[in-house]
C-alpha cells in the first residue's frame, strides 16, 4: 500500500532548498561503446599544491541502467582498457548460461488401461 502511495501522490515544485552540485574539482566527460554497452569518465581533481588527477568511470548496460563504477585509475587510456576488461568478463558470464537450452526433464507416460483395469 506505500508502495501505491509513493507512486500516486503529488510533488512539491522544487524550491531551490536543497540543490545537487558537483564536487569540486570533478568533471564528467564523455566515454564510448564496447560490446552494446556504454561508459562516461568522471575526472578528480585533489591537492591544491600539488595537483592529483585520478579517473574513474562508469559503466551503462544495454538498456542504460548503471552496471558499474570503476575508480581511481592514473590515466583514461587505463580506465578505457579496464572497462573493455569488465564489459569483456561481464559478457562472457552471461551469454554463455543463456546460450544453452535448459531441459527441465521429461513427462511420464500415462500408465496402460488394461493393467489401471486388472489391478
Amino acid at each position: 500500500m506505500s508502495l501505491w502511495y509513493a507512486q500516486n501522490r503529488r510533488r512539491k515544485p522544487d524550491t531551490g532548498k536543497f540543490r545537487s552540485q558537483a564536487r569540486p574539482g570533478t568533471e564528467k566527460s564523455s566515454g564510448g561503446r564496447h560490446g552494446g554497452w556504454s561508459y562516461h569518465f568522471v575526472s578528480h581533481q585533489a591537492g591544491t599544491s600539488v595537483s592529483r588527477v585520478t579517473y574513474s568511470v562508469s559503466i551503462l548496460d544495454r538498456s542504460g541502467n548503471r552496471a558499474g563504477y570503476l575508480r581511481d585509475f592514473s590515466s583514461i587510456e587505463r580506465a578505457t582498457g579496464a572497462a573493455h576488461a569488465w564489459i569483456d568478463q561481464r559478457t562472457k558470464r552471461v551469454t554463455p548460461a543463456a546460450a544453452v537450452p535448459k531441459t527441465i526433464g521429461t513427462v511420464p507416460t500415462l500408465p496402460m488401461a488394461d493393467n489401471a483395469q486388472q489391478k
